[in-house]
């Protein structure tokens, strides 16, 4: 059966210019090629090929939104648009690079009335001028390019400040150095440059997290007319001599990178191609933000209990000052849950999604025990973030450039939204990723093998419905791990929405699954839950003449 055609291109709609004032006359105006798109399995993505423009990532929404975001996270740690200390003195011309949305530009022109902007980027996503207030739209300017592949079309000496966030995963790892001097090119005597980087991580689970959702339902608990459908409930096996359920996509993810010749972890290299054009370098340690704590179990809400379901759950440790064992109490309350019609991995949200009694270092302390470390209850919460020491330059004034002391207000609930972040970088590349899979397929399709392939999975058919369900597999347990409800509760004091009732097969599920976790956190360890889910690196310096 043929594979059904999912690659077209699609024109954005036709968009005014949004500029305010012309561009300077020797200023080449931009084609309509940032207008077109390649829609591909539901990822819009960039229209030109891999070797004009690397860029893995599509421009799907909630991409765009995750920048949004992230920008508002960056605001808070410093509480300006700018890690640097102007002294009262802003920059009068400002260039963004790779602007994306826009939106730095548009919050540096409320904090910097008197400064002009021009964002450049290679696509047209930027917020509509028209939509701003006029004294804002007034001075700023869109400009779309391939910066890989012309000169930034912009005069010498013109700006006196450029910002550039998130960048890296657009410019190979032999193009930094011609970049780099273009924006000393442009740059003026005595600007200044800022640099805000992060690696390309891919978050992992450690088989003692997942292999409570990879467990089948005991058959024997359930009756005759009682079933959940096989297609809910299966998963995809994974041979147990892999690290973890989710390897091959771990090795795509990296895969993308290294074949476009992109640096996945530029906070260790972009320093020396910086400093080679900009002097009074400033760099405080690279920030790590760790994977975040395992969420409570959602045990109950309110409510009349489901018949036939016990109001005690199995043991678990709970951390006391005594190190008491005391087993989670439903109490008179009821479970929630969803429709019988919904796949494992919407019910086992249920379980670990929302905030419950327990506290979080209850769970922390039950996967501390499995290692031999015994209940380790500790009276403050765990740190948000962990500067990676011998990777400062330029003494305490360095140091001084990042507010510590901002980072150290966020509290560990925060990290849940940095994990989300990047598990959704990950799925932003996966057509990317299946690029990656197809020519493997083509050109060493044996060594899938280990993967847990098989030949008859190598069809373009059979492969692309594989993929689709390795990639809903890995979202369906990140979004376990994140917790993002038990996250937004305990930041913003939303409250989970009631859920419906439990069909009898699904409370059973739901039991095993809830006893199957709080024994996998007292046999597991803190410490296998990985490294960080986010590094940051930030670099300042000033065009010296």
């Amino acid at each position: 059966m043929p594979v059904a055609t999912t690659t077209y291109f699609q024109n954005s709609p036709e968009r005014p210019s949004y500029s305010t004032s012309p561009p300077s006359p020797d200023r080449k105006r931009s084609t309509k090629r940032e207008d077109k798109w390649i829609i591909q399995h539901g990822s819009k993505l960039h229209s030109l090929g891999r070797d004009k423009a690397p860029y893995p990532f599509s421009y799907n929404r909630e991409v765009l939104d995750m920048s949004c975001t992230d920008h508002a996270l960056m605001n808070r740690l410093k509480g300006s648009v700018s890690f640097i200390n102007f002294k009262g003195d802003p920059p009068r011309r400002c260039l963004d690079l790779g602007t994306g949305l826009g939106d730095w530009v548009v919050d540096a022109a409320k904090e910097w009335p008197d400064c002009t902007f021009v964002g450049y980027d290679l696509v047209n996503v930027q917020i509509p001028l028209f939509a701003l207030e006029d004294s804002i739209a007034s001075r700023i300017e869109w400009v779309h390019g391939n910066f890989l592949r012309q000169k930034l079309p912009f005069d010498d000496d013109e700006f006196d400040h450029v910002h550039i966030h998130g960048l890296a995963f657009a410019v190979p790892e032999n193009k930094w150095h011609s970049l780099y001097q273009e924006v000393y090119r442009v740059l003026g005597p005595g600007g200044t440059v800022e640099v805000i980087e992060e690696d390309a991580i891919f978050p992992t689970l450690p088989r003692w997290f997942t292999a409570p959702l990879n467990a089948p339902l005991p058959r024997a608990q359930m009756g005759p007319d009682d079933s959940v459908e096989e297609s809910a409930i299966a998963r995809l096996p994974v041979p147990s001599s892999l690290p973890h359920d989710h390897a091959l996509l771990e090795h795509l993810f990296c895969s993308v990178f290294h074949s476009r010749f992109l640096n996945p972890t530029p906070s260790s290299t972009l320093p020396s191609y910086f400093t080679a054009f900009f002097g009074h370098v400033l760099s405080p340690p690279v920030i790590n933000f760790p994977m975040p704590p395992i969420a409570p179990l959602q045990l109950t809400r309110p409510g009349a209990i489901q018949p036939g379901e016990p109001r005690r759950l199995s043991d678990a440790s709970e951390c006391t000052s005594s190190s008491k064992r005391s087993s989670f109490s439903t109490g008179s309350s009821e479970l929630t849950g969803f429709g019988s019609k919904r796949t494992r991995q919407e019910r086992s949200e249920s379980v670990s999604t929302a905030a419950s009694s327990v506290s979080m270092a209850t769970c922390l302390a039950a996967a501390a025990a499995g290692s031999g470390g015994g209940c380790t209850c500790r009276a403050q919460h765990m740190a948000a973030y962990v500067q990676e020491e011998g990777t400062r330059i330029g003494g305490a004034a360095a140091v001084e450039l990042f507010p510590v002391c901002n980072v150290s207000g966020m509290n560990e609930h925060t990290l849940f939204f940095q994990l989300r972040r990047a598990v959704g970088q990950v799925l932003a590349v996966k057509e990317a990723m299946w690029e990656e899979l197809k020519e493997k397929i083509e050109k060493d399709g044996h060594a899938l093998l280990a993967y847990g392939w098989e030949p008859a999975d190598f069809d373009p058919e059979s492969s692309r419905h594989k993929f689709d369900a390795m990639l809903e597999q890995y979202k369906n347990d990140m979004q376990i791990r994140m917790s993002l409800w038990h996250a937004v509760e305990k930041t913003a004091g939303w409250k989970a929405p009631r859920r419906d009732p439990l069909s009898k097969p699904e409370l059973l599920e739901q039991k095993r699954l809830r006893e199957a976790i709080v024994l996998a956190q007292q046999s597991g360890k803190v410490q296998d839950m990985g490294g960080p889910c986010r590094s940051l690196r930030l670099l300042t310096g000033v065009k010296v003449v």
